[in-house]
């Protein structure tokens, strides 16, 4: 039985991942460090500015794209039309400081509204390509909402969500602090070409793409998976929070299914009770994929 509530929960969410579009938003370094040039004679910005139109021409159209700079949207979140992505990033002008967790914060907001909309269906990802410090790092600390209750920092509350965040640190010394907190990728981008492999490896691994394992081995692969993971893929679909960064989450969404946590309930009075649940499971994702199917069939 575990098996296979398993294997559907895997089929459902590869199922899903065919006829959902991805999103993902890049938050864009604009303070005047970004004017010092790098190796190879070209300013970080200039470099910057290659490697993004190079990678986003090549995107699928299922891919939508949105670029965030300290100074707000140049392109908005949506599908890619490559003369216009093109001439926005190239718009773009180095000047002063390093907002970056308000621009985190930006772009956040605009992928779960996003992903609101698209009733949770979908892949989305945060790409930060920056050169220095946040100068802005207060809004990553804990506090307080004005009724007392916890209020996480930024980064956090934005990978709680479950955003995937990536980050690209440009032409460092060391290591962005960012490569510590971040539940994706950190790369390293120290010069054009290993620029431009970062930002190509961020955009691709959006989604499942042609390059996950969707063979009978890797259905073998899910047979000692825990009840637990397929009851969260299905949480995931329909409870994560979606309100604004930084804004109080209603009281009726349960703070444990909005990280994505399972909750289990024991004793005799549990509604429908495990095995009920199982089975409501089973049918839960059995009309999924049915869904899925049917939308793959009307498209062609």
């Amino acid at each position: 039985m575990n098996r296979a509530i398993n294997v559907l929960a895997l089929l459902f969410t590869l199922c899903v991942s065919a006829v959902a579009d991805d999103y993902i938003v890049i938050v864009l370094d604009t303070s005047g460090s970004m004017n010092q040039v790098m190796s190879g004679g070209k300013k970080r910005m200039e470099t910057a500015q290659d490697a993004l139109i190079e990678v986003l021409s090549k995107v699928p159209d299922s891919t939508n794209v949105g670029i965030v700079t300290f100074r707000g949207w140049i392109y908005e979140l949506g599908p890619v039309d490559r003369a216009q992505l093109s001439e926005a990033i190239r718009s773009t002008r180095p000047s002063g400081g390093t907002p970056l967790y308000a621009a985190l914060s930006t772009a956040a907001t605009e992928l779960l509204k996003k992903r609101e909309a698209q009733g949770n269906i979908g892949y989305y990802k945060l790409l930060a390509v920056t050169d220095g410090a946040a100068g802005d790092a207060d809004l990553n600390q804990e506090s307080s909402y004005p009724d007392g209750s916890p209020k996480l920092g930024v980064l956090q509350e934005i990978i709680q969500r479950g955003i995937v965040v990536d980050t690209i640190g440009l032409d460092m010394a060391g290591s962005h602090s960012l490569s510590k907190l971040i539940n994706g990728a950190y790369m390293s981008g120290d010069d054009p070409q290993s620029l431009t492999e970062a930002v190509s490896k961020a955009v691709a691994e959006i989604g499942f793409g042609d390059g996950r394992d969707t063979s009978e081995d890797a259905f073998e692969e899910i047979g000692e998976i825990p009840e637990s993971f397929a009851m969260a893929t299905t949480l995931g679909l329909t409870t994560y929070s979606n309100q604004p960064i930084g804004q109080h989450a209603p009281e009726s969404i349960d703070a444990s299914r909005s990280s994505n946590q399972p909750t289990t309930t024991t004793g005799s009075n549990t509604g429908l009770g495990g095995i009920g649940a199982v089975w409501v499971s089973i049918a839960i994702l059995a009309f999924g994929i049915l869904w899925v199917l049917c939308s793959l069939f009307l498209r062609r």
